[in-house]
């Protein structure tokens, strides 16, 4: 499952309104978003690599099935 990213991340708007307005909680807020986003490129660059071998592994495998009348 997914989450949205407010469960993860709080937003600039509920940061506003608990008076987290300082440089230094917005500088760790941008923090956080770059380290998701890098999260996010490898999860997707391991999601490409494993449906390519899962693919590879089906195409390999796969075998033609004939099927005649009265076989079933």
């Amino acid at each position: 499952a997914i989450l949205p990213m407010e469960f993860m991340l709080s937003s600039l708007r509920i940061m506003g309104t608990r008076g987290l307005d300082n440089e230094k909680d917005l500088e760790k807020w941008i923090e956080k978003i770059i380290q998701l986003d890098e999260q996010r490129s490898i999860t997707h660059w391991s999601r490409k690599q494993e449906k390519a071998r899962q693919k590879a592994w089906h195409d390999r495998n796969i075998r033609d099935k004939k099927f005649e009348i009265g076989q079933m």
